[in-house]
């Protein structure tokens, strides 16, 4: 609550070394380490996290959104593709999924997913920004520019 990171920190490691199957420790753990900029340290933790309780979705989506990011496209698909099995309207995942698809230039799937993503959730604004770079990509530039603007309307509102 008061977004200090380090006891909150300290306390999570000292709920694990109790007990290290605590699925629901490690994942605060690793949101702290997050928050207190130390990526290696949370990835560690999500990764444990999703390994002792597969069905918390946002852990499994910010494991993938972080292989994502290191370009481990296939693993964060894998990701998206579990988290989908058990929640077919998670935003996030097909989300994560029309970028792993993006990445690896299957540009028709990845507009199906962000699509859908948007059917969903249509004021979500980072799902217009990654459909517009999406279909600039193979598509009409104005469509992107004008899904640009949408994003950032819908940005600003919030």
């Amino acid at each position: 609550e008061k977004e200090d990171w380090n006891p909150a920190i300290i306390e999570f490691q000292n709920a694990i070394q109790v007990d290290p199957k605590y699925a629901d420790a490690r994942y605060q753990l690793g949101l702290a380490y997050l928050k207190n900029d130390q990526p290696k340290n949370a990835f560690d933790q999500l990764i444990r996290a999703t390994s002792l309780k597969p069905e918390n979705l946002e852990a499994q989506y910010l494991v993938g959104q972080m292989l994502y990011s290191s370009k481990q496209f296939d693993e964060s698909r894998e990701r998206a593709l579990n988290i989908l099995e058990i929640d077919s309207e998670h935003v996030g995942a097909l989300e994560l999924l029309a970028l792993t698809m993006y990445a690896e230039k299957q540009y028709l799937e990845a507009e199906e997913y962000i699509n859908k993503a948007i059917a969903i959730d249509p004021n979500r604004s980072e799902t217009y920004f990654n459909k517009a770079i999406i279909i600039a990509r193979h598509e009409d530039k104005t469509e992107a520019e004008n899904l640009f603007l949408k994003r950032n309307t819908l940005f600003c509102w919030k």
